[in-house]
């Protein structure tokens, strides 16, 4: 009968810490997820602040690519004006980009 609880005892205890060794390594593995969790979240964070830079960075360029196009577009405005009572040899009809180029390579 003695032998029976030892036996009981020793299945209880080798049972307590397979539970507990268990226990740590659930513990070492949550402890491992939180870390790489943290890792992520900091790099979902840059990722969202390089997205926000390159939006504005984009809105900016939109902005200038507007700008020099419609700087460009009064410069042939002002240049086709400037030029159009100067006859060019073999006047044929042409846009006002390559008649402005013909007029700077006759100059």
């Amino acid at each position: 009968m003695c032998t029976f609880f030892i036996d009981k005892i020793f299945l209880l205890l080798i049972t307590v810490a397979a539970r507990e060794a268990e226990l740590r390594q659930l513990r070492k593995s949550n402890t491992d997820y939180e870390q790489q969790n943290a890792i992520l979240q900091k790099h979902i964070e840059n990722m969202k602040a390089a997205v926000e830079k390159l939006e504005v960075e984009t809105m900016q360029q939109r902005n200038n690519n507007v700008a020099l196009q419609q700087h460009l577009d009064h410069m042939r405005a002002t240049l086709t004006a400037s030029f159009q009572n100067i006859p060019l040899p073999g006047k044929m009809l042409m846009n006002s980009s390559l008649y402005a180029l013909k007029q700077c390579i006759i100059l």
